[in-house]
């Protein structure tokens, strides 16, 4: 998102002096929440990235066996409607969070209206995939579009007004990765079996290469970083509590952004000492 210098009149000061909450504040939770964004769509991100190297793997594997190969190969197979649409409802996810994080910028406010629709209508395409009312969407989106325009020294409480409308949302989607967390997981399980295969075919071929044990050091990392996605991948639910939790201290506690931003360091620390064990 584009930033603009923030404005700084004596009534938004006078805000960001009372309620402790500033421009910063809001920067740093909305770069922790796509953080916490990134683990919910581990899986569609990192199948996706393996369905296109997997076929680059394929064909390199057999031009070192010396067989027919293709340059520049399509992928043969697709993400699936319901990995895809996943994507869309992260990326979705990531612009609202990168909206919350410029939330004081002079023209955020309808960039954060406009990231609030385009979540509902996304979460609604993703519903449809458990056969779900197709009146999803169009009633999410109604909701997000009822935000009425504030002054610039309101757009604090407006924030929290737009975190408020979004709560539900953010609930909807947890229940549907509580719902298909398995099949997600297990496509993703499929494109890394068949990326093992074709990289043990790479290293079988160049076995007795000058380079064979740089491309074994290579694979055997790029294996590593593939197990600890998978660990992130199987924590997307848990990702979707940290971002529910942290809206609704903000929201309806006492905390401010700092408080809720502690909630999502706390998942990220955690997530990060179990990729590393």
């Amino acid at each position: 998102m584009t930033k603009t210098n923030l404005i700084l009149v004596t009534p938004v000061l006078a805000l960001l002096s009372a309620c402790g909450i500033g421009q910063q504040q809001l920067s740093d939770f909305g770069k922790t929440a796509d953080k916490t964004v990134q683990v919910v769509g581990t899986a569609s991100t990192v199948t996706a990235n393996l369905i296109s190297q997997n076929e680059v793997t394929r064909n390199a594997c057999r031009y070192l066996q010396g067989g027919n190969y293709t340059l520049a190969a399509a992928p043969q197979t697709k993400l699936s409607p319901l990995l895809s649409d996943q994507r869309a409802v992260v990326a979705a996810l990531g612009a609202y969070a990168d909206a919350i994080a410029g939330a004081l910028d002079a023209e955020a406010q309808s960039e954060l209206d406009a990231a609030g629709g385009a979540l509902a209508t996304s979460l609604g395409s993703l519903s449809q995939q458990f056969d779900t009312s197709t009146q999803t969407a169009p009633s999410l989106s109604l909701l997000l579009n009822a935000i009425v325009q504030i002054e610039e020294n309101h757009r604090i409480s407006a924030v929290k007004r737009e975190m408020e409308k979004v709560l539900p949302f953010l609930n909807r989607l947890k229940a549907l990765l509580e719902q298909d967390q398995q099949r997600a997981l297990a496509e993703m399980d499929h494109q890394i079996a068949a990326w093992e295969d074709h990289s043990r075919c790479v290293l079988s071929a160049s076995r007795h290469r000058a380079n064979a044990e740089e491309t074994f050091r290579a694979a055997d990392k790029a294996k590593r970083a593939l197990l600890a996605n998978r660990k992130q991948a199987e924590r997307a639910v848990l990702a979707m509590d940290a971002l529910i939790d942290s809206h609704f201290q903000i929201v309806y506690g006492d905390a401010d952004f700092e408080e809720g931003l502690k909630t999502l360091n706390v998942f990220l620390a955690d997530l990060q000492a179990i990729k590393d064990a």
